[in-house]
């Protein structure tokens, strides 16, 4: 691969109908040229299956799955890798590409805070439930504003770069603003999730977060209010989406509940007329199967194709489930402990917002302690999922779907995830 316009290197092959394409780079290349190539290509994942030959896994930590980890002979490890976080599965590099091994830290990507458990929506699906029962969430005691900003030193002094406010819904704690500044003033960025509705708190946002999460559990005033409880949530959703967009990214996120799965056309129509850049699907996280969401998985691929857009199931799903999994969804890189810590609004470390398993005191646990402890390198190295998904070639994107919903539906952390069929062999 030589400097050249990624569409030339595509647009053949799409022409051709194939669904996959292997593009080899040169020896010598250009280190940010070819990282900017490689992000334009990754922008027809969506079309095609893309694999960029020969590259060590660590030259671009946000595509490690698309660079090459075949084991192969000639392959060898220096002493970059034996810092890297990819170290545990990692198969090597070429000697002649030696000058792209970089050790890519093993910490966290964000720290996310759980600030308050307090909500002004009832939804059916909100995973705190596992938690604490949602009719008591006003009850459970939460860190105050100096223990927050104690985690936030310790989020600054462990070198991870991005906080993320959540909850609960963070707009209600009068103290947010405050909050916020103190991490800006830390130098973090800060990324907040919040279900939108609070507008007049929203427009204080602008040019105080670069990253927002915004809920749409509905195609329209009718369907959103179902079920957030609260009237006129579905046009205050979208006032905010207005207000911040030039301001920030604005992501949204959809739970791909029965209902909205079988509409899922009309949030990409409703993307188009709102200018939402970013579109998350998630799979509910409760008790069962779910096999609807078969039949979702193949309707957003294909209108990915449609629309031209890259629309992705954000939470894990095993890419067994269906054979179109791989191409719609992140896999499980951001759940069950895999890159971040969640810290819940007691100061409890936990690895995702829904895998409970306790993992100390963020107050008085130092956060590396608790990053490299047994149990969360366990998770982190894959000690935790089924034996029948080690030989899977998805495996360490999947990372045998979801822990979480494994727990809750067998009762053990390292059980199947009820969606799980049988491993994608070589």
């Amino acid at each position: 691969m030589q400097k050249s316009n990624v569409a030339n290197l595509i647009g053949p092959v799409l022409s051709q109908g194939k669904e996959w394409v292997v593009i080899e780079p040169e020896p010598g290349l250009e280190q940010g040229e070819l990282r900017i190539t490689i992000l334009e290509l990754l922008e027809y994942e969506h079309l095609i299956d893309i694999t960029v030959a020969r590259l060590p896994m660590c030259f671009m930590d946000v595509a490690f799955n698309h660079l090459d980890n075949k084991p192969a002979p000639e392959k060898r490890k220096s002493q970059e890798c034996v810092r890297c976080k990819f170290n545990f599965f990692c198969n090597g590099f070429y000697p002649e590409m030696e000058e792209y091994v970089k050790a890519i830290p093993d910490i966290p990507i964000e720290v996310v805070i759980e600030v308050t458990d307090k909500c002004n929506q009832a939804c059916s699906f909100c995973f705190n439930k596992f938690e604490y029962r949602l009719d008591a969430r006003n009850a459970r005691k939460e860190m105050n504003g100096e223990e927050v900003k104690c985690v936030l030193k310790k989020v600054k002094e462990m070198g991870v770069k991005i906080v993320r406010f959540s909850g609960g819904e963070p707009l209600l704690r009068k103290d947010i603003f405050n909050l916020i500044e103190f991490a800006k003033d830390l130098g973090l960025k800060v990324w907040l999730n919040t279900n939108g509705t609070l507008v007049a708190e929203i427009a204080k946002l602008i040019g105080l977060v670069e990253n927002v999460l915004i809920p749409i559990h509905g195609f329209d005033e009718k369907t959103d209010e179902a079920e957030t409880r609260l009237k006129g949530s579905f046009g205050l959703k979208l006032k905010a989406i207005e207000l911040l967009n030039p301001h920030c990214l604005v992501r949204c996120g959809v739970v791909l509940t029965k209902q909205n799965a079988a509409n899922i056309e009309r949030f990409y129509l409703l993307a188009g007329q709102h200018g939402i850049r970013i579109m998350e699907f998630y799979r509910p996280i409760e008790l069962g199967r779910h096999d609807y969401l078969k039949k979702a998985i193949s309707n957003i691929a294909s209108l990915n194709k449609k629309h031209n857009r890259n629309f992705r199931i954000a939470n894990a799903i095993p890419y067994c489930f269906n054979s179109q999994v791989a191409r719609v969804a992140q896999g499980g890189v951001y759940d069950d402990g895999a890159t971040r810590i969640v810290v819940d609004s007691r100061g409890m470390l936990k690895p995702s917002y829904y895998l409970v398993v306790p993992m100390g005191d963020a107050l008085q646990t130092p956060l590396w302690d608790a990053w490299n402890s047994e149990e969360w390198l366990a998770l982190r190295e894959l000690r935790r999922m089924p034996i029948q998904c080690t030989k899977c070639i998805h495996r360490h994107t999947c990372r045998g779907g979801s822990r979480a919903l494994a727990k809750l539906n067998s009762g053990d952390i390292a059980g199947k995830d009820p969606l799980m069929k049988r491993p994608v062999l070589r």
